[in-house]
């Protein structure tokens, strides 16, 4: 649907979708993966971080903090961060340039994989209260409003 023939925004709808929203980010975002009965630390920064070093091993700061829209001071302290922990290493790269490359260390890749799995969980149990038809109605709704959101984003 273009912006041209969308129906009007109201007011009630919004609210109604803040509530929704903000329940699912709930689920997500704080109820971290535990590990030996201790809370797993992470926030959403440094869990992009990490997916996106999943996706893209060897990139730099200034890709991190460009694709995710981040400034760069605010990747950089999630980025020292992470090294703390052990879970990214800086890397000089061989061809002998000046700018380091991020990568995930083996206790970056078992973390990512952790969360990766908390996350799976978290949306079955999004997904439970519905039938296979709703999902079926439901999925391509969000996957429409994610596109959107990504074009809206690169714009």
């Amino acid at each position: 649907m273009n912006k041209s023939t969308s129906p009007p925004r109201s007011a009630s709808d919004a609210e109604r979708l803040l509530a929704v929203v903000g329940a699912m980010l709930d689920l997500m975002l704080l109820q971290e993966p535990s590990e030996n009965g201790r809370p797993m630390r992470y926030n959403p920064l440094d869990y992009a971080i990490l997916r996106r070093l999943e996706i893209a091993d060897g990139c730099s700061g200034s890709d991190l903090a460009r694709e995710l829209n981040v400034a760069r001071t605010s990747v950089q302290s999630a980025l020292d961060r992470l090294e703390k922990m052990g879970l990214i290493e800086k890397r000089l790269p061989q061809n002998g340039g000046r700018i380091r490359t991020l990568h995930l260390t083996a206790d970056g890749k078992i973390m990512r994989e952790r969360i990766h799995a908390n996350d799976l969980n978290n949306m079955e149990l999004m997904l439970a209260p519905l039938s296979t038809e709703e999902r079926k109605q439901v999925l391509p709704l969000f996957e429409r409003v994610a596109a959107s959101l990504d074009e809206a984003r690169e714009s």
